[in-house]
């Protein structure tokens, strides 16, 4: 009921920042579990035949989570040399992984969750990679400053995506890129392409990764399951489970039922 009611809230654009953020302040100061630096639903290639992505031992158990950064990234193109945003940073799972594995020039993880800042900067910060709090509706940056921009499960958070659109539109150089993967009902996706022209940039991939993120949540279940059993209070594991998207929950079944969308844009600031 608690779930349904702050999805149903979040509907609602002037609400929607004050809830997520409110809901991420509160996961980085009442959980500071050594662990957890990914929050989003994970990804599985499909193609039996795909090559494995190679992990150390020490990401192994996050495994799912950076299967789709890695995908987000490599959508985006080359990312050795280049520098680097990723706007919703979170714990900075991500933000690290892309600095230890692709070699970017520097990467900066930007996240409206001062909580969530402090802890990634504790934890994962330093040499090419930083964490600054920062709206993605005013981004902290100089213009043309990046040449990827990373967004993964996070403008849904956001209560104008036209508005981060136009900073992303900022912020990038030009023959810039923005990859960004987020779960969209049917009309936000129009609705987003729309918003992505509309902003300068010129859209050159969709790609609807919906069965990709399903499995991936089906494989890594187990492991969130014994995570929020650990961690989180009785009384709030419903919630988690819904927001963790574990097999069941209301997350889980609106994307196998296709009443929600995982999709991938890749969209360019024109040279």
């Amino acid at each position: 009921m608690i779930s349904k009611l702050f999805v149903k809230l979040c509907e609602i654009p002037w609400a929607r920042k004050i809830l997520w953020k409110s809901w991420y302040q509160f996961l980085a100061g009442k959980f500071p579990v050594e662990n957890w630096t990914f929050m989003n639903y994970g990804y599985q290639p499909l193609d039996p035949n795909a090559p494995k992505l190679e992990l150390s031992e020490a990401d192994e158990s996050d495994r799912y989570c950076i299967q789709l950064y890695h995908h987000v990234a490599m959508t985006a193109g080359t990312i050795e040399g280049k520098d680097v945003l990723e706007v919703g940073s979170g714990r900075g799972g991500g933000a690290s992984y892309v600095c230890r594995y692709l070699k970017p020039n520097r990467i900066v993880g930007a996240d409206f969750s001062k909580h969530a800042v402090d802890l990634a900067n504790k934890r994962l910060g330093g040499g090419a990679l930083s964490y600054v709090e920062g709206d993605a509706g005013n981004l902290p940056f100089e213009d043309a400053s990046f040449d990827v921009v990373l967004n993964v499960e996070s403008s849904h958070c956001y209560p104008s995506r036209p508005l981060f659109f136009a900073q992303v539109f900022r912020v990038l150089r030009p023959g810039g890129v923005l990859s960004i993967v987020d779960i969209f009902l049917d009309h936000e996706l129009e609705e987003t392409r729309k918003q992505l022209e509309e902003s300068g940039l010129k859209i050159e991939s969709a790609e609807d990764v919906s069965k990709n993120v399903l499995e991936g949540l089906k494989r890594d279940g187990a492991r969130r399951e014994a995570e929020i059993a650990s961690h989180a209070p009785k009384s709030l594991a419903p919630v988690v489970k819904s927001f963790a998207g574990t097999e069941g929950s209301d997350v889980y079944n609106s994307i196998a039922n296709g009443r929600l969308k995982y999709v991938l844009f890749k969209a360019v600031k024109p040279a």
